[in-house]
């Protein structure tokens, strides 16, 4: 689903009212029940605005971008897996592509290249570092405020999706891979690019 800039103008500005609405609500009230419940609400409406804010800044620099131009990292400790995946970006005009094969790997990647990666796709369950680690790593670099990080994993546990969301992941794709879920992906999340 796409949004105008008004609309997600107005969805930030509607959920930061109700964010700024509860802590008000939250500094009147006794310690309870209600306060803990109303404090978790405006966790997640916190969340949820550092996302759409995330998401918005993403797609206001990479709308600019071409395919060609787009960085990508792939990370996964199965080789045959991110020899897949290149060749379906490739297939998609993508051409600035790494390929890690451990999440160590990966966050050494992230910071020692001179530009940050636009995308950086990982799997979720790898040796040494996971995908949340690596997603961890990326969250604390400010080169990275504007990226987005896309989860490919074998899970399909609604909880532990959910729980990766929570924490900032843009999106994830599940496996078997298949280009045209990543087609799709890649387009939603980087409008007019492909």
């Amino acid at each position: 689903m796409q949004f105008t800039p008004q609309e997600k103008s107005l969805i930030t500005q509607t959920l930061q009212q109700r964010c700024d609405w509860l802590a008000k609500k939250l500094s009147q009230m006794d310690t309870g029940e209600a306060k803990q419940q109303a404090q978790t609400v405006k966790q997640e409406l916190d969340a949820i605005i550092q996302k759409v804010s995330r998401a918005e800044a993403a797609a206001d620099t990479t709308t600019a971008l071409a395919a060609e131009d787009l960085r990508i990292l792939v990370v996964d400790d199965d080789e045959a897996v991110t020899q897949l995946l290149a060749t379906m970006l490739e297939g998609l005009g993508f051409c600035n592509i790494d390929i890690a094969h451990d999440g160590q790997a990966a966050i050494k990647f992230m910071y020692d290249t001179p530009l940050p990666y636009h995308l950086i796709l990982s799997d979720w369950n790898m040796p040494i570092k996971s995908g949340l680690e690596v997603h961890a790593a990326m969250q604390a670099s400010d080169r990275y405020t504007n990226s987005v990080f896309v989860m490919t994993t074998a899970v399909t546990q609604a909880s532990q999706i959910r729980e990766a969301i929570e924490r900032g992941v843009s999106d994830y794709l599940a496996k078997p891979l298949s280009g045209e879920a990543l087609e799709r992906k890649l387009k939603r999340l980087f409008p007019g690019v492909i």
